[in-house]
């Protein structure tokens, strides 16, 4: 009762993974293993790649290609409390994860992001990178991906981040 936390529990074919959010600023959504988000997760070629979440929320896609196999993850949103629940996310599933070290480059200070700020950094089976910052200026710090995914809010105009990922091999749009 009155807490702002929410925590869920994700499942795919790869695994659980607990999920937190600030209710009252970060979208809540809950991909069950049978929700179309997770299936085309799933049928995604993923183990040994290279994978950008480029709106990643609190993270639940992007750990999710972690924990399937992905070789390096980074995860970029440009509103600041999503990263801060993703920094969080990380640090609470690094077991699962098979997370090693976790570092803090930089702190990002502003609600919403512009040049893209490494705020989190961490190695073990997957190296992972969190972003804050516009996905339209994120390839000017990080090098291109095998797959891009785009996880957008229905009905938005999308065109100018499906170019800024043209230079990844391939990209999704969820």
């Amino acid at each position: 009762a009155g807490c702002d936390m929410r925590a869920d529990v994700i499942r795919s074919i790869f695994g659980e993974l607990v999920i937190y959010k600030s209710q009252s600023k970060v979208h809540i959504e809950f991909p069950r293993q049978s929700a179309p988000k997770m299936k085309i997760i799933e049928g995604l070629p993923i183990a040994g790649k290279d994978i950008i979440d480029g709106l990643s929320g609190p993270g639940s896609l992007g750990l999710t290609c972690a924990l399937a196999g992905a070789k390096r993850v980074v995860l970029n949103d440009i509103w600041l409390p999503a990263i801060e629940n993703t920094i969080l996310n990380l640090e609470m599933n690094k077991g699962l994860l098979g997370i090693d070290k976790i570092e803090y480059p930089e702190i990002p200070s502003d609600a919403l992001g512009d040049e893209p700020v490494l705020a989190c950094r961490a190695s073990g089976v997957c190296e992972i990178e969190v972003y804050h910052g516009d996905l339209v200026r994120l390839f000017s710090r990080v090098k291109p991906a095998d797959l891009c995914l785009i996880d957008h809010f229905p009905g938005a105009k999308i065109m100018d981040l499906q170019a800024a990922c043209k230079c990844c091999k391939k990209t999704v749009v969820i």
